[in-house]
């Protein structure tokens, strides 16, 4: 009878050890997850035709957020970029075209982040953008995005890669290539 007492002590004693091992750990995407507000960036546009290699420093008021899914893997969090994206190519465009307008609506399974200790990146991935001259028709030009980042506490820098078609019959496609500085609000 005592081998069975013992048995079923050591058997209830290996069920709690167990059960405190299954405590979850906390994810460690939280620490990133938040909206963050992009004020500044430095900006090399870049086209053929006509020929343009110049940098712009921006000034302008944008965010991005990042969400867990809970369908990603747990070193990838969503990631909402359009407000970011819009605001940035208005603002550069606005420089070289005041004309143009343009509307950034990105699917959000293209903007996945993957990535550890603070950083991380983004695939990268394209999309079709709507864009008009004011007073013509609507059109769409293709935009390609490559990011990659880093958060340090509320502090948030990205990288980014930007190519878009041309946006007239007589322009080249363009290239944005900078940094953009941020703080989590």
């Amino acid at each position: 009878m005592k081998v069975y007492r013992l048995l079923f002590v050591l058997f209830v004693l290996m069920l709690s050890l167990n059960a405190c091992d299954d405590e979850e750990t906390p994810d460690a995407r939280l620490a990133l997850t938040g909206t963050y507000d992009m004020e500044d960036a430095e900006v090399r546009f870049t086209r053929t035709n006509p020929i343009m290699d110049t940098t712009v420093y921006l000034d302008f008021n944008s965010e991005i957020e990042f969400e867990i899914d809970d369908e990603l893997d747990s070193d990838e969090l969503q990631v909402d970029l359009n407000d970011f994206i819009e605001k940035l190519l208005k603002e550069v465009l606005r420089i070289f075209n005041d004309q143009v307008l343009v509307e950034v609506d990105i699917d959000g399974d293209d903007t996945v982040a993957k990535g550890e200790d603070g950083k991380y990146s983004i695939e990268e991935f394209e999309f079709d953008m709507p864009f008009s001259i004011i007073g013509g028709s609507e059109s769409t030009v293709v935009v390609k995005i490559d990011i990659d980042g880093e958060m340090d506490g509320d502090e948030h820098e990205i990288e980014f890669d930007i190519a878009a078609g041309a946006f007239t019959a007589n322009d080249s496609p363009i290239r944005l290539r900078g940094t953009a500085m941020g703080k989590r609000h």
